[in-house]
């Protein structure tokens, strides 16, 4: 339970400072902004910098909505509802609450982790509507971080319900 809270305070935290950054970065860029970038992280599309910010607020309020709240409110949901292996197993009165505690740990944990994907891309694109950068700095390489905490999210995911614990 300790692990859930220190990824939901950390969620919140990089969310909201995601939002407050939007809003600061606002007022500190030009009108016209790129807002797109391609595969080797160059601008391909300028637009204003109001759709770039209505965009992140939009992610950012977005973000908050559906990893801040549902895990508050996630023991409620009906088991026909979860997509879970052995959930019939994992579902039951006894294992629910401890099922769902896992859950929202992955659950949070991937919301985090989504959220600091876009703080990368938010700051690369900050930095090149300054003028202070040409091209979105190691984008690839954020996108594949990011991956690679998906997958291994799925694996832990499968690997913590996939088997029961005690058969």
């Amino acid at each position: 339970f300790l692990l859930f809270r220190i990824l939901m305070a950390s969620f919140f935290v990089v969310t909201v400072g995601f939002l407050g950054f939007t809003l600061w970065a606002h007022t500190q860029l030009p009108d016209r902004v790129p807002v797109h970038f391609d595969g080797s992280g160059r601008p391909d599309r300028i637009s204003s910098k109001m759709e770039l910010t209505g965009v992140n607020l939009g992610v950012g309020v977005m973000m908050l909505a559906l990893f801040g709240t549902l895990p508050f409110f996630s023991e409620k949901i009906p088991v026909k509802y979860w997509n879970l292996p052995n959930k019939e197993y994992w579902l039951t009165p006894g294992r629910k609450k401890e099922a769902v505690v896992q859950m929202n740990i992955y659950y949070v944990g991937m919301g985090l982790a989504t959220m600091l994907l876009m703080w990368f891309i938010l700051g690369g694109a900050f930095l090149v509507g300054m003028g202070k950068s040409e091209v979105l700095a190691s984008s690839w390489s954020n996108i594949g971080i990011y991956f690679a905490i998906v997958i291994w999210v799925c694996i832990a995911m499968y690997c913590t319900f996939a088997v029961p614990k005690d058969s």
